[in-house]
């Protein structure tokens, strides 16, 4: 063989593990042995999908309406366009909005719209992998502001938040573009109408970009407003803000892979939609199949996560409670799908070796005469790789399981740590 004269791109050369899909290969590995892995490192919905979408692919292939899957448009059918406008109430134009291959496909063109290589993204960690793992290999940056455990991961305040901007400019670096992820992920933090407007009015007054991420919007206890709800109410701040939103947590459809981003911006939308003919067009099926789930009543989502995650996260909390005696701090999810974990509690320093040694060696034998394990995602992985400051010991807990199933993994997250710290 011959020998390469290129190499490999230095962006993607120091790529950190990904703390999410990084111990797959290991999980199929144990399966295959004939081990059991409950899977909590990965927030993938497992419930039956939006039954309105199911029935629109039933009703589809019933009348014949898939017997080919041709190419459509790269911005999207006219009909999911216009749902995702009607799941915004109406606040951004077909026109304004570009489906696209679920919300990573949307933040990684943001990335490379919004910032020159060389510019950052102030990303309030911790943040979701994917800001950081795009930033770094279209040559952006993220500059990272870590959120303080002691507050509840709370949001910064303008002034507090001028502050930082102030000494990031003063050491060389001036973000353009700041990530705003409600409900947050991995924390379950939603931000309140006050926090949100204040960051709103930073990002203004320093002419940057604001990426809303609202992978799970209607996910959230009752009673605070969305993102896209309180723009609505100040569209002053629309100028400036791209939305984006998919169906994989708020209808159930992971596998979809399907999203869609909204700006009022018509150059931004023009090069996005550049972007998009790039790489054709998004699943056919998947428009078909979505486009009434998401222009129909949200109150279904909302009384979803009424019904099914708030009861998961109440049992993995009491739960660790009880095994520990009050001794593991657990952020109580706002919204979203996960619980934030500090796992020295259970005597666990470092949470990424933890992990590799749930997922590759630890084992409990079940009724069923199998060995048992549980995966979570290691919570160092939510930070900047090259921050010395990152927390080590915290890590993200899915709420993809039945609450009596979540009693079971989270005896098997302490027997494993007890396991782990005697190894």
């Amino acid at each position: 063989m011959s020998p390469i004269n290129g190499g490999i791109a230095p962006e993607v050369l120091g790529l950190p593990p990904n703390p999410i899909r990084g111990i797959e290969p290991i999980i199929a590995q144990r399966r295959q042995r004939g081990d059991i892995v409950h899977t909590l490192h990965i927030g993938n919905r497992t419930e039956d999908v939006d039954p309105c979408a199911a029935g629109a692919l039933a009703h589809a292939f019933f009348r014949g309406e898939l017997a080919t899957l041709p190419y459509v448009q790269s911005a999207g059918t006219p009909e999911m366009r216009a749902a995702a406008s009607q799941y915004f109430k109406g606040m951004y134009r077909p026109e304004e909005i570009v489906v696209t291959a679920g919300s990573s496909e949307a933040m990684l063109y943001y990335t490379m719209i919004s910032q020159a290589p060389g510019e950052a993204n102030i990303v309030f960690a911790p943040g979701y992998p994917n800001y950081f793992t795009y930033a770094q290999a279209t040559g952006r940056r993220v500059a990272s502001i870590n959120r303080n455990p002691d507050n509840g991961f709370r949001y910064p305040n303008p002034a507090d938040l001028h502050r930082r901007l102030d000494l990031m400019q003063e050491q060389g670096e001036s973000p353009v573009s700041m990530t705003i992820i409600a409900p947050d992920n991995p924390t379950g933090v939603v931000p309140t109408e006050a926090e949100l407007l204040g960051l709103l009015q930073v990002a203004r007054e320093r002419g940057m970009w604001v990426f809303g991420d609202l992978a799970y919007n209607h996910l959230t206890k009752s009673g605070g407003k969305t993102m896209d709800q309180i723009l609505r109410e100040h569209p002053e701040f629309l100028d400036n803000t791209v939305l984006t939103a998919s169906v994989s947590k708020e209808f159930r459809g992971c596998g979809a892979r399907l999203g869609w981003i909204a700006s009022k911006s018509p150059q931004f939308v023009n090069y996005f939609t550049q972007l998009a003919a790039a790489r054709g067009s998004v699943n056919t099926i998947s428009q078909r199949m979505f486009a009434q789930a998401i222009g129909q009543d949200l109150e279904v989502v909302h009384n979803d996560y009424e019904a099914n995650i708030v009861p998961r996260a109440r049992a993995v909390i009491d739960t660790l409670n009880d095994l520990t005696g009050g001794g593991v701090r657990v952020v109580e999810p706002e919204g979203g799908i996960y619980c934030w974990v500090d796992l020295k509690g259970l005597g666990v320093e470092d949470a990424a070796q933890f992990t590799g040694f749930m997922a590759q060696k630890f084992g409990e034998k079940g009724e069923d005469g199998k060995l048992h394990t549980v995966t979570v995602a290691p919570g160092s992985g939510f930070y900047s790789a090259q921050d010395p400051d990152a927390p080590r010991t915290w890590a993200r807990v899915a709420l993809t399981e039945e609450p009596q199933e979540l009693i079971r993994d989270m005896g098997l997250l302490v027997k494993g740590a007890q396991a782990f710290t005697n190894s």
